[in-house]
């Protein structure tokens, strides 16, 4: 089912009492008005940082992979925004991602790097922080968020089977996908944040 441009609102409970406020979107100027209230958050924060995760469409042997949708995360807030249902053309994002001095953290950056270069999309390499390098070692992105942040997200990733990986062009996305896409989006804050405090 094609919606057309769309905009909606959830409320996903992530772990324990934490529930988060999830802006799912495929439309450009809810994009730039939610990036502009992360900015001002920003100016109140002694580490300016926010957390990033991307999903694809499906491997295929006759088209490449591309970026299918952006999840940007502050606090308990997370964008879910639907590029591949998009326009495709969304500078407000582009000037997000290539402005110095905000950090977007992110669980393992090989792929997505790909990803967003293939988007014509860059961010500065000293902006972008991959976790698993501060652990000198490949962890998942499940085994820090259960370490680290609550013993919950032990399955997160086996809870969703690799066959529904296909669907991330699905419009709208089902409501697993949805779920999925913000946790994994606050994961990437949540964890940067805990790392950044146990450093402090």
């Amino acid at each position: 089912m094609d919606v057309g441009n769309h905009t909606e609102t959830h409320h996903i409970t992530t772990h324990g009492t934490t529930t988060l406020e999830v802006i799912y979107t495929n439309e450009e100027a809810t994009v730039e008005q939610i990036l502009a209230m992360y900015e001002k958050w920003l100016e109140k924060e002694k580490n300016m940082f926010i957390g990033l995760d991307l999903e694809y469409t499906p491997r295929s042997t006759c088209k490449r992979q591309e970026m299918a949708v952006v999840q940007i995360a502050m606090r308990q807030h997370v964008l879910v925004y639907h590029y591949s249902s998009s326009f495709k053309h969304c500078p407000a994002l582009n000037n997000f991602f290539e402005r110095k001095g905000i950090t977007l953290a992110s669980v393992d950056t090989r792929n997505d790097k790909v990803m967003l270069a293939h988007a014509k999309m860059h961010i500065p390499e000293l902006y972008h922080v991959d976790i698993q390098d501060i652990f000198k070692s490949w962890v998942r992105m499940a085994n820090l968020a259960e370490a680290i942040i609550d013993r919950s997200y032990k399955n997160m990733k086996t809870k969703f089977s690799y066959d529904k990986h296909d669907l991330w062009e699905t419009k709208p996305l089902p409501p697993m996908h949805l779920e999925y896409a913000a946790k994994d989006g606050y994961v990437s804050y949540e964890l940067y944040r805990r790392i950044l405090t146990l450093e402090l």
